[in-house]
């Protein structure tokens, strides 16, 4: 039996689109076009979707050796073969899952790349196993792209019973990390990547407040090995404590995130503080993620340094101080300089000094901040806490 090793899209688990084998309104046709999660107007964003690399089982039915073949074969009621199969493996400890083929069929879609925001529409082909689990099966056109969502349009071809082989998605990604976020504002809660300058976000402290830039740098898996402190830092939904955040949430190793409690109001002076997520690694579900082959950081500026609900946990807005403002890159000081013209042409330093931007919490310094997570860990004590009465 041949096999073939590619690489393609897992969408997730969904009800059969095939449910009735050898009836429908045409010989080979899926009698659905929707089930839930799976219509028009859905979208998938990145945390939703998910680079697999798979094996096509090519039982050569027929002794047709190019073809996976589905097991709807209305042509052949009298003498009835289940299809070929799939083995993957999501990476989640369940191990090899081997599935039959139920259906293929076309959907139009548009894809967004993460890089540039531009929207590709095209007609993607897809395969459902027997256990729900759809997959893409697109070749070329996803090849060396960086997504970092998908939306359907609608059904475009289901009346057929099989689709190529071989077919594989080579050097495709999805942009996983930091993009996906969800960040509350007066229209609810907005992707990251979706937000524009001018926009408004909720803040913890004053109300809706507008965007003034917003900054975005994509790190490879090159600048990951040779730079691992930028690795991104992952806070499980959660973690912090009062069930926040309400989603995993990832962001950058400086990124400063809201502690409150007893703990920092011994060792501070003040009930709420910010720590940059990185001191916070040693708490329970806060980690680095080691293997991220690729990460896209977003950074919200604002009039004044901010708190804003990053899904559902108080985070800080970009705070334009000497670090943040000496790890952009040259095209970034640009744009920045055309909203502060005053530090056009300034050392990093100097730059700071004269945006000279108020913290919205005192910032734990680094020493002192590893020792809060220490305190916090021995004490059992998550990073948001009620404060007694």
């Amino acid at each position: 039996m041949p096999t073939h090793n590619v690489t393609q899209l897992y969408m997730g688990i969904f009800d059969d689109l095939d449910p009735v084998e050898f009836v429908g309104s045409k010989d080979q046709t899926n009698e659905l076009t929707e089930v839930p999660g799976w219509a028009p107007d859905v979208v998938f964003k990145s945390k939703d979707l998910q680079v697999v690399n798979i094996i096509q089982n090519d039982e050569t039915i027929g002794n047709d050796t190019g073809k996976l073949e589905e097991n709807d074969l209305a042509d052949r009621v009298a003498n009835p073969i289940r299809g070929d199969s799939i083995t993957y493996d999501l990476g989640d400890g369940n191990g090899p899952i081997t599935s039959y083929i139920d259906s293929a069929f076309n959907y139009n879609a548009t894809f967004t790349l993460a890089d540039t925001g531009e929207e590709d529409i095209t007609t993607m082909q897809f395969i459902q196993l027997e256990n729900g689990a759809i997959f893409t099966n697109s070749n070329s056109y996803l090849d060396n792209k960086t997504i970092s969502k998908i939306k359907l349009y609608g059904p475009a071809r289901n009346d057929f019973y099989g689709t190529e082989t071989e077919r594989s998605a080579d050097g495709l990604k999805v942009n996983c990390y930091a993009s996906g976020t969800l960040i509350r504002t007066p229209r609810g809660e907005v992707a990251v990547e979706d937000l524009a300058a001018g926009d408004l976000v909720n803040t913890v402290d004053d109300g809706a407040a507008p965007i003034l830039w917003i900054g975005h740098r994509k790190l490879d898996r090159v600048d990951l090995q040779s730079e691992p402190q930028l690795r991104p830092i992952l806070i499980r939904a959660g973690a912090l404590g009062e069930g926040l955040p309400v989603a995993d949430l990832v962001v950058s190793p400086q990124h400063r995130i809201l502690v409150r409690g007893a703990i920092p109001q011994r060792m501070f002076g003040q009930a709420e503080i910010l720590v940059a997520a990185k001191q916070l690694v040693e708490l329970p579900g806060i980690e680095v993620i080691e293997d991220t082959q690729e990460v896209a950081y977003f950074h919200l500026l604002l009039a004044d340094h901010q708190l804003v609900w990053a899904n559902g946990a108080p985070a800080e807005t970009m705070f334009a101080g000497v670090e943040a403002l000496g790890a952009m890159t040259p095209d970034q000081s640009a744009e920045l300089s055309a909203i502060f013209p005053e530090i056009a042409g300034l050392s990093p330093d100097r730059a700071a000094e004269a945006l000279s931007p108020a913290p919205a919490r005192l910032l734990a310094p680094g020493r002192r901040a590893r020792r809060l997570a220490e305190r916090l860990k021995k004490n059992g004590t998550a990073p948001i806490s009620r404060l007694a009465a």
